[in-house]
């Protein structure tokens, strides 16, 4: 039986990482994909939107095409400024983002 794989998207490279690591660590068959290179870059992509929304969106199509239905925002600042629910949604993809997990554990207590 083969795992599904996971695609999670983090901030910089590093970031990235340590999320493959984790999610790696838990089970799961991870591949990782930086929104930028280096957190400096991560930064300056903050300042703008709509490009920060549109690289994730071409990260996504990415992810799709190369056969995964599933995507992990590890980065919070990235998790607050998308929409992840309507990327989802458009792009016919499940995306987990930290604040989703804070909405559903809010909702458990």
């Amino acid at each position: 039986m083969s795992k599904k794989k996971v695609g999670i998207i983090g901030g910089s490279k590093i970031d990235t990482e340590i999320g493959v690591r984790f999610f790696t660590s838990k089970g799961l068959h991870t591949k990782g994909y930086p929104v930028a290179p280096e957190a400096k870059q991560y930064e300056l992509l903050l300042r703008n939107a709509p490009k920060i929304k549109s690289r994730v969106i071409e990260i996504i199509r990415k992810i799709t095409n190369e056969g995964l239905n599933s995507v992990i925002i590890y980065c919070n600042s990235l998790s607050s400024i998308i929409n992840a629910e309507n990327i989802a949604a458009n792009e016919k993809i499940r995306i987990m983002t930290p604040l989703s997990t804070y909405k559903e554990v809010a909702n458990i207590h």
